[in-house]
């Protein structure tokens, strides 16, 4: 019968707790469908962003499948489920109940209140389940505010994990390094870096965290929020 594929492309899709990273799991799973498609089967895909896109419509050319589901990139932000859910329901509806399978491959965090889907309906977790999967510290806050006594340029690092992060804070602008601060966060814990020394602020500052050495604690499995711009 009829599968259809809902692809989540939310921004924690590119979490590395798993290698290569969640989405390119995901991604392996759409293959893995694809090419164990029946011989009168068809499948959708539909790319799970800020706006849905499907990727394939009721096809059964697994080449072209595979070619659109690896030229997906997963986000930098969150997306609208219940969009993705009535495009699957939309495209179900040409068929029984008993003959659509709808998969959901994702990481989790959908919102409450979707509507229900037609047919079977399978959840496919994808990432890790060890403690290493929930690593990560980022960069959480990073803005140039005016104050009485002039700009000011903060930064607030938050350690999202269980063990103790050691990591570099680096400012830099134009290529040029403005500060480079060692910093200690405890988890569930936050740490900033103030700057009200500035004197000519220019347009645009990038902030980057590094591990600091081989003390540098867990791996970090969400690299994106490791760099912010202000």
């Amino acid at each position: 019968g009829a599968v259809i594929v809902l692809l989540d492309a939310s921004a924690s899709m590119s979490a590395i707790d798993v290698a290569p990273s969640r989405f390119a799991m995901a991604q392996a799973q759409v293959r893995e469908l694809a090419n164990g498609l029946s011989a009168d089967g068809l499948l959708t895909v539909i790319l799970v962003g800020r706006q849905p896109e499907v990727l394939a419509t009721a096809t059964r050319d697994t080449a072209a499948v595979i070619a659109a589901v690896d030229a997906a990139r997963p986000q930098q932000g969150t997306v609208d489920w219940e969009a993705a859910f009535a495009l699957a329901a939309g495209a179900a509806r040409g068929g029984t109940p008993g003959e659509t399978t709808i998969v959901i491959l994702s990481d989790g965090g959908l919102p409450d209140g979707l509507a229900a889907l037609p047919g079977e309906v399978r959840y496919v977790p994808i990432g890790s389940t060890e403690p290493i999967g929930r690593e990560n510290i980022g960069i959480d806050a990073f803005s140039l505010r005016a104050t009485a006594s002039g700009p000011e340029l903060f930064v607030r690092v938050t350690n999202f994990g269980t063990q103790p992060q050691r990591v570099l804070v680096t400012i830099t602008s134009a290529d040029q390094l403005v500060v480079s601060e060692l910093v200690e966060v405890e988890p569930a814990r936050s740490a900033s870096v103030t700057l009200d020394d500035l004197v000519d602020v220019p347009s645009n500052f990038q902030a980057q965290l590094t591990a600091a050495g081989e003390a540098g604690g867990a791996p970090d499995a969400f690299p994106l929020d490791d760099t912010a711009w202000a």
